[in-house]
């Protein structure tokens, strides 16, 4: 036991030392005392001198660390005779602390956090007087903390909503991947002043264009017109023009809402929320190109041919009034001879040469061979009380195509402009897919009987025929399913390169500027292109730290489908959380060591069976294959078979769902088990080696 006097000693050298005078060290936490207190081990060059080890007693408002954590202290006098020092908590230096994010429970008097992580059975234990008032249920963001029983506990630093409350499940997904969903106060000062200038914009306001996007869409950034090419050299062509919100009118390069928007990448879609790269003011009102409201635009004007084949195109920066917001069913309809107040007036000056000027190009389509892959989007209605109403898939309608392929057409006039012009820009890239994706494909095809060709270059026409021939069969949404899987992902560059999935030589993302900041750095290309109003844009060619961007905005498009995608599958697991025990009928989509994937037929969900719930059956994993294939039924199963199978398990806070298997291709699925004697001898076999491994060890030293 050390003595005050021995303190004193000490403390008054510690005094002197000019090195010390505000008394602030540096110390690392080495281990806690039995009253939960902590000591702090001085660094070499702060040890003051026989004295390493100080007291630290921890404050509520101080946060919760653990053994290994570097801090910065102030030496006070300590009332506690064991020790010379004690320490008050400055700041932290190496801050080893794990943040948590999870779902809180209370069970009695114990609070616990559940973690989201799909799979992870991981808990923390919560003290009671770090709950921060968190009640059942509530979605939290905590610490991660050691006690001195080394048990994994946390302390809840923040509350982020309630999984229980209507739309939340989003929160998840947002909070999880770190996704920004609060502009900053500067921002919304960054665009109130501008105006749009007339000067030097060509007047397309008598043009009847029309916007055409999903009926709950709420910014409108691309409208389309077509009309009959009136001339001689080209008869059964067309005019076609695209305008685009002129987004750079508003977001000006460097400005508070710039370094937002690229911060942000993209906008972000959940089921229950959308998470915009700009300001609502901008994307649903001063940008978007809303019916009746003059609205700045940059327009391509595309001459194409009585097959669809582009021979001319130009840029222009003007003005535009679209006449009518439709939505993709009612201009289906209309396509299909059912008009209504809105589209009858337009149909045949506006809808009709659209329709005629879409089936031009499919002739074109046809011949450039994109990959045609056929997986319905799936749409998820939720109610005010954030339950499933409808689980649907979307039908693909002309209405879909006819848009698609018209903004396809104006993102490649945009390449072609830029690289003939030689302008620095961001290229949409999509690799070939690699080499033993290909070969697992083929493998997973030829295993129920379908067929593709090896060659030494794979084309998307050799992908088309295997679509063509799935379509046939039972196995088609499972084969665009896994030929999907094979694609690579697409992604930005500055460097020009080609388009696998479109079978285009070079493609940029120039048509969607108020979700996609891909777009806006197109858009300030051609601008820079045409030197129109070149006060705020860049010389020709010096776009700066383009590759730097390029890498960032495709993280956060993979960080945005990974997030849309997790949320998805917790509100799907919602949905069937009350049917735990029911029957499902599915089709396997996956095959791995661990267990098999499922999808099920009615809503697309996909789940697990783990090779857990077979049986003590061993089967053996086939990576050329595809397939598992059971040690004593010699059973073999593979991609594409049907199944009926139970659920076992939902869990919306993860979205994991796992299902036990009943039937398979309409058979009975049996559990086999292994003999008492073949388990026996596999029992002394195991003996026989473990003993004949000792011996190669006790000798080994005399070889």
């Amino acid at each position: 036991m050390k003595k005050r006097s021995v303190y004193r000693e000490h403390n008054q050298k510690f005094r002197k030392s000019s090195r010390y005078k505000k008394n602030i060290l540096q110390a690392e936490i080495v281990k806690f005392t039995d009253d939960n207190d902590l000591i702090l081990r001085l660094s070499q060059q702060d040890k003051i001198k026989s004295i390493t080890e100080v007291l630290y007693t921890p404050k509520n408002k101080d946060p919760i660390l653990k053994i290994g954590d570097t801090i910065l202290v102030e030496i006070t006098e300590t009332p506690n005779d064991e020790y010379l020092l004690n320490a008050k908590f400055i700041s932290t230096i190496n801050d080893n602390r794990i943040t948590i994010l999870g779902i809180f429970e209370k069970h009695g008097n114990k609070g616990i956090i559940l973690s989201i992580t799909k799979g992870s059975q991981k808990k923390w234990n919560v003290n009671p007087n770090f709950e921060n008032d968190a009640i059942n249920g509530d979605i939290v963001e905590a610490e991660e903390t050691i006690s001195k029983y080394q048990k994994e506990d946390a302390k809840i630093i923040s509350i982020l909503g309630n999984v229980n409350d209507a739309k939340s499940l989003s929160l998840i997904a947002i909070n999880e991947h770190n996704i920004p969903h609060r502009f900053p106060e500067e921002v919304f000062e960054s665009y109130d002043e501008v105006k749009v200038s007339q000067k030097s914009r060509t007047d397309l306001r008598d043009l009847s264009f029309v916007t055409i996007d999903p009926s709950d869409a709420r910014d409108h950034d691309d409208a389309v017109f077509a009309l009959h090419d009136k001339d001689k050299d080209n008869l059964g062509g067309f005019i076609v023009w695209v305008a685009i919100a002129d987004v750079a009118q508003y977001v000006k390069i460097e400005s508070p809402i710039d370094l937002e928007a690229r911060k942000r990448g993209n906008s972000t879609y959940f089921t229950d929320r959308v998470i915009p790269m700009l300001p609502e003011k901008l994307s649903t009102d001063l940008c978007s190109l809303n019916e009746n409201l003059e609205r700045p635009c940059i327009a391509v004007y595309m001459k194409i041919n009585s097959k669809g084949e582009k021979i001319t195109h130009e840029f222009v920066r003007g003005t535009i009034i679209s006449k009518a917001s439709l939505n993709y069913e009612e201009v289906q309809e209309s396509f299909d001879g059912i008009t209504n107040k809105k589209t009858k007036p337009l149909y045949e000056i506006v809808l009709k040469p659209l329709l005629l000027a879409y089936q031009a190009t499919v002739i074109s389509k046809q011949r450039r061979q994109p990959l045609k892959l056929n997986l319905p989007e799936r749409q998820i209605k939720i109610t005010d009380k954030g339950e499933v109403d409808s689980i649907k898939f979307k039908k693909q309608l002309i209405a879909h195509e006819l848009i698609e392929e018209f903004m396809i057409m104006a993102n490649v006039c945009a390449a072609e402009t830029l690289t003939k012009k030689n302008i620095n820009t961001l290229f949409r890239i999509h690799e070939e897919p690699k080499i033993e994706r290909v070969n697992s494909l083929m493998e997973a095809v030829k295993s129920i009987g379908l067929n593709l060709p090896k060659s030494q270059v794979l084309k998307t026409a050799d992908l088309n025929k295997l679509l063509y021939q799935a379509s046939k069969t039972d196995y088609s949404e499972v084969i665009n399913l896994n030929v999907l899987r094979t694609m690579t992902q697409a992604y930005y560059s500055n460097k020009e390169s080609s388009h696998f999935g479109l079978n285009l030589r070079k493609y940029v993302h120039f048509t969607s500027p108020i979700r996609r900041y891909a777009d806006l750095l197109v858009h300030r290309a051609l601008i820079t292109a045409h030197n129109w109003d070149n006060e705020d844009m860049p010389s020709k060619g010096e776009l700066p730290n383009l590759e730097k961007i390029a890498s960032h905005i495709s993280i956060t498009e993979r960080r945005s489908m990974v997030a849309e995608r997790e949320t998805i599958d917790r509100y799907l697991a919602r949905y069937l959380k009350d049917k735990v025990g029911g029957e499902f009928h599915c089709t396997i989509s996956g095959i791995t060591r661990f267990g098999i994937f499922i999808q099920l037929n009615e809503i697309g969900a996909d789940g697990l069976i783990p090779l857990s719930n077979f049986s003590n059956e061993y089967y053996k994993y086939n990576e050329n294959e595809n397939s598992l294939t059971g040690s004593l039924s010699n059973r073999k199963i593979q991609i594409g078979m049907s199944a009926i199978a139970i659920l076992i398990a939902s869990d919306e806070k993860s979205g994991g769902l796992r299902f036990k298997l009943l039937e398979l291709n309409d058979k009975p699925f049996e559990q086999l088990r292994k003999s008492k004697k073949f388990t026996k001898r596999k029992r002394k076999l195991r003996k026989k080696k473990v003993k004949l491994n000792e011996t190669i060890i006790s000798k080994e030293p005399f070889s």
